[in-house]
């Protein structure tokens, strides 16, 4: 899928920024969301037919929380997706329902997510007694039939997440996941038969181009090297330019990197570098992502 860069006035992306999750949803995923009424690789609510049976008189608050819960420990789906799911099913914004399970629960998005992580639920069934005091007993039948029944769900969503730390895809597939893996971080490198232990894009960056140099492929010869769809920006150049604004890292003599860009652009500037070097069928780069 192509992309393409366009400018918005203050009041749009405010607009943008009151309707997107933070930390989670990209500016793309929001107008996603609104224009088509789908999100990028999230099941619609339309896909999930069955819900929790919950009593018509409990809060909003916290028919929305249980869902929730219902979809990540039951169906096994993200806590992120969850929400959508749920926000599309009440047709309400997506921030909605994070801020009655985030801000109306005292508990920032990392801290809710350790509490789904709990086989038996007990820190979230405690939390939600107290705030829903006149609702304990649906909270404890709900927490109960879950518990009891979840045991799959949650083998399957624990070995999904094994598998997606595990697995190494290749630099083709991850180009096309765009803004999808704004959030995500590498763990694992593979350069044809070298593995390469990392924990950032940069680490990555400076691997590929450090293996490059080292297999006879790259010197400054080859530079520079811009950026895809740039004329002012380089991944690769012979001296730092606009270091005031770049991030510049010496890989040896005459050979500077830029790391100052997103996670697609990492990805996409690798891939420009190989393909500018004529060697994409020399290396064949794989990544193992968080």
């Amino acid at each position: 899928m192509k992309y393409f860069e366009i400018k918005v006035d203050e009041e749009i992306y405010k607009y943008l920024k009151g309707k997107a999750e933070p930390f989670v949803d990209t500016p793309n995923a929001v107008l996603r969301r609104e224009l088509l009424k789908k999100t990028n690789g999230t099941q619609g609510s339309g896909s999930i037919r069955e819900f929790p049976e919950l009593p018509n008189e409990i809060p909003a608050a916290l028919r929305h929380t249980l869902e929730v819960i219902y979809l990540v420990k039951q169906k096994g789906i993200s806590r992120p997706e969850a929400t959508k799911i749920v926000a599309n099913r009440h047709k309400i914004a997506t921030q909605t329902v994070l801020d009655k399970y985030c801000r109306q629960l005292n508990k920032k998005a990392f801290e809710i997510d350790k509490l789904l992580d709990e086989k038996d639920l007990n820190g979230f069934r405690k939390i939600l007694r107290n705030k829903f005091s006149d609702h304990k007993s649906v909270i404890e039948k709900f927490v109960k039939k879950l518990t009891d029944n979840s045991g799959g769900a949650s083998k399957k969503s624990r070995k999904n997440k094994e598998n997606l730390g595990n697995n190494h895809i290749s630099l083709r597939k991850l180009e096309k996941r765009g803004d999808e893996l704004l959030n995500s971080e590498p763990t694992s490198l593979l350069i044809n038969e070298c593995k390469y232990k990392i924990n950032t894009w940069t680490e990555f960056d400076k691997a590929v181009v450090n293996w490059l140099v080292q297999n006879g492929h790259l010197d400054s010869s080859d530079l520079p090297v811009y950026a895809p769809n740039s004329k002012d920006r380089y991944f690769l150049n012979t001296e730092c330019t606009n270091p005031s604004k770049e991030e510049w890292t010496e890989i040896q003599d005459g050979i500077y990197l830029n790391s100052k860009f997103n996670t697609p652009r990492h990805i996409k500037n690798v891939l420009e570098l190989i393909n500018h070097l004529s060697v994409e069928k020399k290396c064949n780069i794989k990544v193992a992502i968080r």
